[in-house]
């Protein structure tokens, strides 16, 4: 019989105390190794290359990185994620970066051993939960990405001293600093204003700003403009 190869990235102490050992005895896997950390597990999988990869999603600030390293290095990989309580971001993410599949932490190991068995086979499908939370954020991140392609063609709008003092306002910057900076009237400041918002479509600068910086609109032209 051949052996699903497993390889385990979780905290050592979860490890210990949970389903390590009980893995073990399970004839259907091999478990060919285990890794405390996001550099350790992305090295061992480049060697072993498992067929699984269980991976705690929870186990390291920087554990989001190893989804999207090991499947471009090791494709065929499929890769288990473990979570306590996974976040509809996470969940999302992770999905983006290819995982294959999710399990709850609370499972018993023999449940975790048939979602193995079940990814390695291809036979995978999500829970209506989880499936409901991917449906969720993938309509809230169309939204988003039509308010902003609305919110960038309606800024090229602008002329460029409307688009500097939206930019200025966005850093943080009050009327009356940009109109001691531009020595001149506050009231020419605010007129300017009024009507950058008319051309934005928007009838307030308080709203305005809090969509830009909730679409983070300015970073991406900034980072764009490098």
């Amino acid at each position: 019989m051949v052996k699903i190869t497993v390889l385990i990235y979780d905290s050592p102490e979860y490890i210990r105390s949970s389903y390590y050992d009980e893995f073990m005895s399970f004839s259907e896997i091999e478990i060919s190794a285990k890794a405390y950390t996001a550099g350790r597990c992305i090295e061992l999988a480049e060697r072993l290359r498992p067929d699984v990869l269980i991976f705690d999603i929870d186990a390291e600030a920087d554990s989001e990185n190893v989804i999207r390293t090991v499947k471009k290095e090791c494709p065929r990989t499929k890769i288990i994620v473990l979570s306590q309580n996974i976040t509809d971001f996470q969940l999302f993410r992770a999905v983006a970066d290819g995982a294959d599949n999710f399990c709850s932490k609370s499972l018993p190991p023999a449940e975790i051993l048939k979602n193995i068995k079940d990814v390695f086979r291809g036979n995978t499908s999500l829970n209506p939960e989880i499936s409901q939370k991917l449906i969720n954020r993938t309509r809230e991140v169309n939204d988003n990405m039509q308010s902003l392609l609305y919110m960038y063609i309606n800024l090229t709008r602008l002329s460029k001293g409307e688009f500097d003092l939206l930019y200025s306002l966005y850093k943080g910057e009050k009327y009356k600093d940009i109109a001691d900076r531009k020595v001149i009237e506050v009231t020419s400041v605010k007129k300017m204003a009024s009507r950058l918002l008319k051309r934005m479509g928007i009838k307030n600068m308080s709203e305005l700003l809090k969509q830009l910086h909730e679409l983070r609109l300015f970073e991406l032209i900034e980072k764009t403009a490098k």
